[in-house]
């Protein structure tokens, strides 16, 4: 179970953390059970904390986090640094070329586990991830109830381009870390400690791809027990270990993010249905698009399309005014009250009326009536918020 979220990032990035974290969709029914880190490579100003959080509360996640904690990582400025291309001419960096990102994700999830803001798994998101619907964090957790005894989990490159088959199975930065696994300490220890020892051959080694990396090219430490002991107990825990899920999509590769390269939503909704967290920078302008497919407006019946705005749409009408009426000044707490209990009602009926139409499709029926839970869920949220 996820209960933790990790955003790293630095502050370049922060139109693009403004942007995340403003139209973040609410990712779970149940609120009050997810910490949200957000690491920076710098010192947090107590400026810039207040206007996130202010941001966050303004959101559709509002109140589902238990707490927001700020990490800050205090990288030196010539340390943090990422370099796309190897250069001969750089001094050597304990973390090689790309020793920002690496010292951001192993300073971060060493003080998540110090300060014990995790129980279970923590889920890394940087900025340019895109969640596809709501509830996205739910259906993370239900492919990863299946799963038994892992130490990651995530996704290989699913993109278009060619990867170095030295690389070619590693499983993306964006990814789900299992803290609480009794292993897990030791497996993240001799990730950091080997991919040190391996900048001295490679500088320009990512922490994501480092494990695959490392195990293709071990013959390089051939002499050297201690590492090559190292190296078979990494190996051991992360091939046994480490999970590929259907939910979560790696679309990000050099062939992605070239000029010449043009997303298409509709082709990746097709290939990857399951999907509900992507990390795709090319596809960030696709955004509206995307979450319009993967929250289906039809369904085939037979040979019939049957629009599920058709049940949906008068409630989503009734949510607005709901809104306007709880929202707005001079409102009674009764009358608010009334206009709560005579729109759920209509959404039971709505729902009632529908099962009778349609009790033969149940994949229908279940499709509408989680819309209008959702529907009743956020009216109840907004009255409490106002009232409590």
């Amino acid at each position: 179970m996820i209960d933790c979220i990790l955003i790293p990032t630095v502050r370049n990035e922060w139109s693009a953390l403004i942007q995340l974290l403003s139209d973040l969709p609410r990712p779970g029914l149940l609120f009050g059970k997810v910490t949200l880190v957000l690491s920076l490579d710098d010192k947090w100003l107590d400026e810039e904390k207040g206007f996130l959080t202010q941001i966050i509360e303004n959101s559709s996640s509002s109140n589902f986090f238990k707490k927001i904690v700020f990490i800050s990582c205090d990288i030196p400025p010539h340390e943090s640094v990422y370099l796309r291309e190897p250069s001969k001419n750089s001094p050597l960096l304990k973390y090689g070329q790309k020793s920002g990102p690496n010292i951001l994700f192993f300073r971060s999830i060493q003080k998540i586990i110090e300060l014990k803001l995790c129980g279970y798994s923590v889920l890394l998101m940087e900025t340019d991830i895109i969640p596809l619907s709501k509830n996205w964090l739910d259906k993370l957790n239900e492919e990863l109830n299946l799963a038994q005894n892992f130490l990651i989990a995530g996704s290989r490159y699913r993109g278009k381009g060619k990867l170095s088959k030295d690389i070619v199975n590693h499983i993306n930065g964006n990814a789900i870390y299992n803290i609480s696994n009794i292993d897990f300490l030791r497996f993240f220890k001799l990730w950091e400690y080997l991919l040190i020892k391996f900048i001295t051959y490679d500088n320009n080694i990512a922490y994501d791809i480092a494990i695959e990396y490392i195990l293709a090219n071990k013959d390089y430490f051939s002499t050297e027990k201690l590492i090559q002991v190292k190296i078979t107990e990494l190996e051991s825990l992360y091939n046994t270990r480490r999970i590929y899920l259907k939910s979560l999509v790696n679309y990000s590769g050099a062939y992605e993010n070239s000029d010449d390269y043009s997303f298409s939503a509709n082709n990746f909704y097709n290939e990857f249905p399951d999907c509900v967290l992507l990390h795709c920078k090319a596809s960030l302008p696709f955004k509206t698009q995307l979450r319009t497919k993967y929250i289906p407006e039809y369904y085939n019946i037979s040979d019939n399309l049957i629009p599920l705005k058709e049940y949906v749409e008068i409630d989503v009408r009734q949510l607005k005014i709901v809104e306007n009426i709880i929202e707005s000044k001079g409102k009674s707490r009764q009358k608010n009250k009334f206009f709560i209990l005579t729109c759920n009602t209509r959404l039971k009926l709505n729902e009632k009326n529908f099962k009778l139409q349609y009790a033969q499709k149940p994949e229908i029926f279940n499709a509408v009536h989680i819309a209008l839970s959702n529907i009743e869920l956020h009216l109840k949220h907004l009255f409490l918020k106002k009232f409590s």
